[in-house]
């Protein structure tokens, strides 16, 4: 796809692997009232291992990894690049095996907007069995941990960097915008607890 600009926002690829070797990613983003530099970038990236270390982690499958996380300034085509080093295995913490790759719990994020280039959707990586009642349902007490911890890795990174999460919208009526629509978060939701299917995460699909 062709480049489109969003001024000051970083994209950020938080990125896992499953035992299978299966890659999954999340693709966040993230404004900034300054224009980024390659320090304040890897001090975000810094920040949001930190953040997922001490939020997400516990609710990971440990056969589950983080393996990366790299951002991309937006602002222009040949915006500056990162990424931080993480020590591997850099595993969860849930001690039940993971199910399959594809399997996640969908989180949305909404502006307060209406029309689907003002909301936005993340899918949670590294649920367990023991996380899921008869193939189908999220725990409902593991769904609601979920969110809250998926909340509070993206507000602690916020607050560690003098960022707002946002939305991005780079095509409106399938063609390309001349620059990216970019839209503030407001809230955090679930559509259920049922077990959600990414298709791209089956293996050999894709990320």
């Amino acid at each position: 796809m062709a480049f489109v600009p969003a001024t000051n926002v970083l994209e950020v690829a938080l990125e896992g692997q499953y035992p299978n070797g299966q890659r999954v990613v999340n693709v966040l983003h993230f404004l900034r009232n300054l224009a980024w530099t390659l320090e304040a970038l890897l001090d975000f990236l810094d920040a949001l291992q930190t953040a997922w270390d001490a939020n997400v982690r516990a609710l990971v499958s440990n056969q589950v990894s983080l393996t990366r996380i790299a951002g991309r300034d937006l602002t222009t085509q040949e915006g500056i690049v990162g990424e931080v080093n993480i020590p591997q295995p850099h595993s969860g913490s849930v001690s039940s095996p993971a199910m399959a790759a594809h399997t996640t719990l969908a989180i949305k994020s909404f502006s307060g907007f209406a029309g689907r280039s003002r909301r936005g959707r993340s899918y949670w990586w590294g649920l367990s069995e023991g996380q899921v009642a008869g193939d189908f349902i999220v725990t409902p007490a593991v769904a609601v941990s979920i969110i809250n911890a998926w909340v509070a890795m993206i507000e602690a990174t916020e607050t560690a960097t003098a960022t707002e999460h946002v939305i991005v919208s780079k095509i409106s009526e399938g063609a390309l915008r001349s620059s990216a629509l970019v839209s503030q978060v407001i809230g955090y939701s679930l559509e259920d607890f049922r077990v959600d299917t990414q298709r791209r995460r089956l293996v050999g699909e894709g990320d």
